[in-house]
């Protein structure tokens, strides 16, 4: 358990695995040899999307060796669309050629900018009145 802290949070610092797959609707050999979408609404220090990338390669690769289709599952081609990346120099990396591959998109590419998206606001309405008066990009 963790408890409040006064120490202001460093981005980019530590990835805190809260959400995955559900293994027990999804068996990861669904995976192998297939082409697989990362999805994330902003690329900022970009430390969890190697994260992803990471444990998810590892978790097809065991599950190829488990079925023995180590073949099919070097395969495996995993990309990735962000809706904001944020242009700045990023602290995590994706694979040698994601990006040369054209397996990295992003809707936008924005300054380092604070993104407040509406699923995180805690007063929708609060939120759609700051955003209306923010100018248009």
């Amino acid at each position: 358990a963790s408890s409040p802290s006064s120490a202001p949070e460093t981005a980019g610092t530590i990835v805190t695995r809260t959400q995955w797959l559900d293994l027990s609707s999804l068996e990861m050999a669904n995976l192998i040899g297939k082409r697989v979408l990362i999805v994330d609404e902003v690329d900022d220090t970009r430390t969890t999307l190697e994260y992803a990338v990471r444990e998810l390669q590892k978790d097809v690769e065991a599950a190829a060796e488990q079925q023995g289709r180590q073949e099919e599952g070097g395969r495996t081609k995993f990309s990735v669309f962000v809706l904001h990346n944020k242009e700045k120099v990023k602290r995590g990396r994706l694979p040698d050629g994601m990006v040369q591959e054209g397996r990295y998109a992003a809707a936008r590419t924005v300054g380092d900018v604070w993104i407040c998206y509406p699923w995180e606001a805690t007063d929708i309405d609060e939120h759609d009145r700051l955003a209306a008066q923010q100018p248009q990009t």
